[in-house]
Order: structure tokens, then sequence, then C-alpha cells
């Protein structure tokens, strides 16, 4: 193996290039503004490499002129997205931040985006994992199964060195531990020899040996969501675990109820008293959503509403726009139509 390892520092994510296409498409960028811009680079620099490749025998002063032209359209791409988010002083200030990323990864390269539309867990995986004792190394390893399944599919590899940083693989299996409780469980599974360890190339590298001799027989689920692996893995193996109505977080059913929120979605107003609460269907999606018992208008979940609006009001502008006429001298007469 190399001596230098990259790290991921992020959690995976299934349907990237698809939530890419949406933030294009919507002008919205929900999160991090920082990874929306890195991600929207990437994906610039790809559609480009295609549209405008370098050309063969060129000139110094040729292929300075080709990167310094290939930044300027990237730029102006990934700024035609972001403006509707960002404020004019956010765009001034992150100009030059932008085109150095951009000038960066033409230099030294990138990884296109790959995207993962899930992974499938077997049977056979799991019924080893139960003939582990301890239920908490059973969701570690499980985790560490799923990340690394991802990493095999996203880069087509048989790959079984995990690069991901330790508390990652803690925070997916819902595992509230110290940094020095992580190292000493992680340095636990390495005495029982479900994975080696490589501390003279990187403390946060280990190779899942455990993943040699699995078998893949019987599919049993297949993963895109990468937040709560613990809780999912419970499920897997027969637990009472339950998705909240609004946010879809999992969590435990000690009072085996139907449906029920979660912590967070409780302390919203609108949740404020859980008695007056009933579950519909959504007319559009099908997806089942929270609404007060003496609401009957409401036919539609919140995003199937918020894209009906905005539809309706589109329309609106549009017909408004055909109604409105401007005269010689700027003014703006109505057509009654």
């Amino acid at each position: 193996m190399n001596k230098k390892v990259v790290v991921y520092k992020k959690m995976p994510r299934c349907f990237e290039k698809q939530t890419i296409d949406d933030m294009i498409v919507t002008k919205r960028i929900e999160g991090n503004i920082h990874t929306a811009i890195n991600q929207l680079i990437i994906y610039f620099l790809t559609a480009d490499d295609y549209t405008n490749p370098l050309p063969e025998n060129t000139t110094r002063a040729a292929l300075t002129l080709y990167k310094r032209e290939k930044i300027e359209r990237v730029y102006a791409q990934v700024i035609n997205v972001i403006k509707f988010t960002t404020t004019e002083y956010e765009r001034v200030r992150n100009e030059e931040r932008i085109k150095r990323n951009i000038k960066t990864k033409i230099e030294k390269g990138y990884n296109p985006i790959v995207s993962v539309e899930g992974i499938t867990i077997y049977q056979s995986e799991l019924n080893f994992l139960q003939t582990v004792e301890d239920i908490t190394t059973q969701k570690l390893l499980f985790v560490i199964l799923c990340y690394l399944k991802f990493i095999q599919t996203k880069y087509r590899n048989n790959n079984l060195w995990c690069n991901f940083e330790t508390r990652l693989y803690f925070k997916s299996a819902n595992l509230r531990l110290s940094a020095k409780e992580q190292n000493l469980m992680i340095k636990n599974l390495a005495n029982l020899g479900y994975i080696r360890l490589s501390y003279q190339i990187d403390k946060l590298t280990f190779y899942a040996s455990f993943v040699e001799n699995l078998k893949h027989e019987g599919q049993a689920v297949v993963i895109t969501d990468f937040e709560n692996l613990g809780m999912q893995y419970l499920k897997l193996i027969g637990e009472d675990i339950i998705q909240c109505a609004h946010c879809g977080k999992y969590m435990k059913n000690p009072k085996h109820k139907e449906w029920g929120l979660c912590q967070s979605c409780r302390k919203l107003e609108k949740f404020h008293s859980v008695d007056n609460l009933k579950l519909k269907k959504c007319q559009c999606c099908g997806e089942k959503f929270v609404i007060n018992k003496k609401n009957n208008k409401s036919k539609f979940c919140e995003k199937c509403q918020a894209e009906r609006d905005k539809i309706k009001h589109s329309e609106r502008q549009k017909r408004y726009k055909n109604r409105v006429k401007s005269t010689n001298d700027g003014s703006k007469i109505l057509i009654n139509v």
C-alpha cells in the first residue's frame, strides 16, 4: 500500500450526482456552502473536459490561455448556481478562492463524481455479525462493512483498507464514546482478529480482515442512508425500530406504537402535542406525513406542496408578463386579455 493515504473526513453520501443536479435546477443550496461549491466545481470541470478538451501539440502560451479560459467558464457556471443563495459581498469575497480551487484541480487533477445509488447487504453477512457476542461490536462491524462497500462501489475495486476518520464509524453506529474509548474499541477489534491496524502508515487506517471470508448469499437490504446505521442494524436483526414520521430518522420504539416523532421533531412548535396529530398519505409522492387531526384540507406533504406552490407562482408570473407591455418611454401598460 502507498504511504500516502487519503483520509475521508465526511460520511458517505448516496445519490450525490442527483443532489448536484437538483441544486443546479432549483438554484438552492442546502448545507455547507463550501462543500456545495467544491461539488459544483468538479461537476462543471468534468462536463467542460468533454466539451472543451485540451488541444494537442499546444505551445506554453496557448496552454496558459486554455487554462485561463477554462477557469472563467467554470467560475461563471458555479456563480450562476450560488448567486441566488449568497449575497453580492460573499460572491466577491469568495471569487479568488473559487478560481484558485478550480486552478488547483485543473493542474493536480481531481476524482470525478460517481453517484452510488446504494450498497447491498446480504443475509449471510448479517448471520456472521450475529455470531459476535457483544451487540456494540456487531453495530461497529456493520458500519465498517457498509463504509467499505461504499468505497468499493464508488471506486470499483476490492480494496479492504478503511480510510475514514474514526469518529465517523461511531457516529453512524449511534455509539456515544469519548476519543479514548473509541481508540480502545478499535484496538479491541484488532485483538479479536476482525481488523489489522496499520499505525506505521496512518493511525486512521486499518485493514478489514473479517470481510475476506464473508459470502454473498441472500440479499437482505439496500443501504442508502449512513446517518443511523446502528439503528438500521438493530431493525435488521429483529428489534422494534421505527422511523420518525417527519424527518425519517430511525429510533427505538419501546411502547410499540405504529408511528412516532424523534426528540428533535418533538421540539418543533407544530408538533408540540403528539395526541392531536395524525398520519396522512401524500397524494403526489405517496409518502406519509404528520398533520393536525383537525386539518382536513392538506393533501400533500411539505416538499410536494412547496413544489406545487413554486409552479403556481411561476405560472402567475408568466400570465402577468403576457399582459404587460412596455412602451417607448419605459413605462408599462396593462393589456386586457
